[in-house]
């Protein structure tokens, strides 16, 4: 970490852009503490083949599945309550934040928040628990997830909130909606066939970018405060 700041510092000063990566931020990946919130001291589980960018933070009883992107700046906490789980393929895209905090069985087993595969969560978006989302899914930029279950294969567009409801698979959330009741998620509509192609865009896309950072950082891919 010292080496590359180094190098950094010695060609700013020469006039020259210094020619990465160097390892010199600061990923916090760490253990819940102790509190009445989280009794017990959980270190995150992360597959050997999840990326997780710089400035981001991973706390508590976090699970990365294989091949799970967490993008720079984003946060996935399970110190105010866990677990957290996140399924295999899926991805947590810049700024998004994920948030432990009460809790609900599925599945036979117990989560604050569970993620499934394949699924897309994007920039700036919340997510808090309790709170379920299935595979295949979408959750919009900037949107809010609240106490809920959104089924497989949903798209949830920008800048959308929904709390305290369950939303049926393969169901629509228009940009800037609101979905605050059980009536109002079962009026959904099913995604359209342009947001199941963007979709495809956005999942290949999360995938491309977590293969090819692991193999920028292959040598380094945590800082050594992590």
């Amino acid at each position: 970490m010292k080496k590359g700041t180094e190098n950094s510092r010695k060609l700013n000063s020469a006039g020259k852009q210094p020619k990465g990566p160097f390892n010199t931020y600061t990923r916090f990946i760490s253990k819940n503490p102790r509190t009445t919130l989280t009794p017990i001291q959980t270190y995150p589980k992360i597959n050997k083949t999840a990326f997780v960018g710089p400035y981001s933070t991973i706390v508590g009883d976090v699970t990365l599945s294989d091949k799970v992107l967490v993008a720079d700046n984003a946060t996935v906490r399970a110190d105010s309550g866990g677990p957290i789980f996140i399924g295999a393929n899926s991805s947590i895209s810049s700024g998004g934040i994920l948030n432990g905090e009460m809790e609900l069985t599925f599945r036979g087993k117990t989560y604050s928040i569970y993620v499934g595969q394949k699924t897309v969560i994007s920039h700036g978006a919340v997510v808090n628990g309790a709170t379920v989302i299935g595979d295949g899914v979408v959750i919009g930029a900037q949107s809010a997830i609240y106490y809920s279950i959104i089924g497989d294969g949903c798209f949830i567009s920008t800048g959308t909130t929904v709390r305290n409801v369950v939303i049926a698979p393969n169901r629509f959330v228009p940009h800037g909606a609101t979905v605050l009741t059980q009536e109002e998620a079962d009026a959904l509509g099913e995604v359209p066939q342009e947001f199941i192609d963007r979709y495809q865009v956005l999942y290949t896309t999360s995938q491309k970018l977590r293969a090819g950072y692991s193999r920028l950082f292959a040598k380094g891919r945590r800082s050594k405060l992590s």
